[in-house]
Formats: C-alpha cells, structure tokens, sequence
C-alpha cells in the first residue's frame, strides 16, 4: 500500500471515478468479463494438464504480456498548479473524467477497470488502469490481453493526435484555469519517442502538458 506522509493529505483528494478502491478486484472482475468465453472455447478438447484454469494468474506468471496497463493524464505541472487553489484543482475533476471518455472512445480495447483523479500530489492527474485486448490470434486463446497489438506505433500517434486536440479544447473552455496559455504544437518524431516510452516503462505511458516559464504548455 502507497504510504502518505504529507500533513496535507486527506481521502477526499482522491476521486475515484471508475471503479473501485479495489483495483485488483477490478481486474479480475474485466478478466472474467473478456477472457471467460474465449478461455472455455480454447480449453475444449484439451488435456487436462494443458487447459488454463485461471487466465490472469496465466498472464501474470507467464511474463510474456502485462496483466494491464496504465496511463496517467494530466494538465500543468508543479509548477503551473503550485500557487492553485484547492477549489481551482477540484476543477480538474470533471475535465479529467471527460479525457478518461475521449481515452475510451479513441482505444476501445483498451478496456478501462479504475481511473482515480490525485489531488493530493503537485498536480492534478488522474491514474488509469485498462486491460488491452488483441483479437484474431491463431495461437492460444483467440483473444488475449495485449498491449503491443493495441498500442502500436499508428495508434500512439493517433491518440497523441487526438487527446491533444480534446485538450485544447478543454483549455479553452475553462479560461479560469488556463487563461493565457496554450499548448505547444505536436513535434516531428515526438509520438515515436512517446510510444518508446510507453514500451520500456512496460507499464504506463504518460500524456501530459507542463508550463515552463515564457514557454506554451506541453502536450
């Protein structure tokens, strides 16, 4: 369990807006819901030594794929939100549930089971925890959890794409945040660094904007 030390900290800083305060249960619960059919369908005719009794804990000790995968958005940095209000942070709530939306729409298999909104770090994020499905495999079971076949290359560039336009957006509809700034354009090459990232962290990538001094907001 994270361990809080901070005078500041309080539970009602942490929002959780998808699931529950149970992320393990969570996935369990998404792991029945997706792999249970197709786990049935693979195991028919099978030998009892070959059959997969339990698909996450199959996942989770065969090492070859991740159990799931998070993502953390968030908008400014320490820096940008260090001299915010409180009331001005709880703002972020509703605009980070609304990019956890536009996340579910551009990667519907990306399958969301938590997304907990921090209030209580530097800045106002929100943790999301998915289970990434592949289809179609001709190999073990026909669908599987796969973070590299929804995370390609193509589709982190497209997300990066789109989730920077949902933010814009977002910015310019709550000037009360973000008046007068402004999010930097998308660089050449920068979605392949991102997706880089993405795969050596093994377990999140990160979307974020950061203010620096004389400089538009990073995204």
């Amino acid at each position: 369990m994270r361990q809080f030390k901070s005078e500041d900290y309080c539970k009602d800083n942490i929002i959780v807006i998808r699931g529950s305060d149970n992320i393990l249960e969570d996935v369990k619960k998404k792991y029945h819901e997706e792999f249970d059919e197709a786990l049935v369908k693979y195991n028919e005719g099978k030998r009892s030594d070959r059959k997969i009794q339990d698909y996450l804990k199959y996942v989770s000790e065969s090492g070859k794929n991740d159990v799931a995968a998070e993502i953390i958005i968030q908008l400014g940095d320490e820096e940008f939100w260090h001299d915010k209000s409180m009331n001005l942070q709880r703002k972020m709530v509703p605009i980070l549930e609304e990019q956890v939306r536009h996340l579910e729409e551009l990667v519907p298999d990306f399958k969301i089971v938590s997304a907990v909104v921090h209030l209580d770090e530097h800045s106002p994020h929100a943790h999301i925890i998915g289970v990434p499905i592949g289809r179609g495999y001709k190999r073990g079971m026909e669908k599987q959890a796969a973070k590299t076949k929804v995370f390609t290359q193509d589709t982190l560039k497209t997300l990066q794409d789109q989730m920077h336009k949902h933010a814009e957006r977002d910015m310019e509809a709550h000037p009360e945040i973000f008046e007068g700034e402004s999010l930097k354009e998308i660089e050449q090459g920068r979605n392949s660094d991102w997706s880089k990232e993405f795969y050596i962290t093994g377990s999140y990538c990160r979307l974020k904007a950061e203010k620096s001094t004389g400089k538009k907001i990073e995204y």
